[in-house]
């Protein structure tokens, strides 16, 4: 296993605003405050664990807006760990 995995583009590119939000939606106020607490730690952890370094900095770019993919990215950075 591997902490991250790198976006496909095509996964990425979508035509409007409505249509990612319907594909990856953002997340509830309760989910954000959990998600948020969750990256804080994988942040802390990062600075001695190197091999997550990368995939926590993919994950807290998410961090103003979190979306179910990032949640995604965090669980795979947890079961990693």
């Amino acid at each position: 296993m591997t902490p991250g995995i790198k976006e496909q583009k095509e996964d990425v590119l979508f035509e409007s605003a409505e249509e990612r939000n319907e594909a990856d939606p953002l997340l509830h106020d309760t989910e954000i405050r959990q998600h948020r607490g969750s990256v804080g730690t994988a942040g802390f952890l990062a600075t001695d664990r190197v091999d997550i370094k990368f995939a926590v900095k993919e994950i807290q770019r998410d961090g103003a807006a979190p979306r179910r993919s990032s949640v995604e990215k965090m669980k795979r950075v947890a079961r990693y760990v």
